[in-house]
């Protein structure tokens, strides 16, 4: 196993910001009507956390989730990050009610879709990662319905719909990897042909 680098970067910086910031920081917050003003927010936000808790559990899934992604590429770690954040980002200045928001748990479960599609590849994982990938979309549902979170209990409010934004950002993300597998087959196949 490789050790995940990228992932222990972020991981640390996040870390860092806690830290040195405390709960939310003002300066690296997402605030409805403020973010266009200054746009570093629309990052920052997702990277810092309203409490020590919602750091854990946040960081926890982060590591395990990067990790396993960061052993078949970096550069799709790096891509369902962004992705995933470009998907929060839309909820946050389209549809988002409330004033304020910050952590990575909407682009984890970007993360969590793109690592369950590796998890797909190998026999031994497949069927664990198809129920995790259902059970997933059923905890999104059910936290919609009843507006609070089933795992954890943190300081600010949950914010479900950015789930399932970060999750169909996952889907998008594996659609596009798949396309990307099978074309680059073809054309092996197709070189294949022309060279027999």
């Amino acid at each position: 196993m490789k050790i995940p680098f990228y992932t222990l970067a972020i991981g640390l910086i996040m870390v860092g910001l806690f830290l040195f910031f405390g709960d939310a920081p003002e300066q690296f917050t997402f605030y409805s009507g403020v973010s266009f003003k200054q746009p570093w927010r629309l990052i920052t936000a997702h990277f810092v956390h309203s409490d020590a808790q919602h750091l854990i559990w946040n960081l926890s899934a982060f590591i395990l989730l990067g990790s396993i992604i960061e052993q078949y590429s970096k550069t799709v770690l790096i891509v369902s990050l962004g992705i995933g954040i470009v998907a929060i980002n839309t909820y946050l200045l389209t549809l988002y009610q409330l004033d304020a928001y910050v952590g990575l748990s909407g682009v984890l479960n970007t993360l969590l879709v793109v690592a369950l599609f590796y998890l797909c590849q190998h026999e031994l994982y497949r069927c664990a990662a198809i129920w995790t990938l259902i059970l997933s979309m059923v905890k999104i549902i059910v936290e919609s319905f009843y507006g609070a979170s089933l795992f954890t209990s943190i300081s600010w409010l949950p914010v479900p719909e950015a789930h399932l934004f970060g999750w169909v950002a996952g889907v998008l993300m594996v659609i596009k990897q798949t396309l990307i597998y099978f074309n680059s087959n073809k054309y092996s196949h197709y070189k294949h042909l022309v060279n027999a």
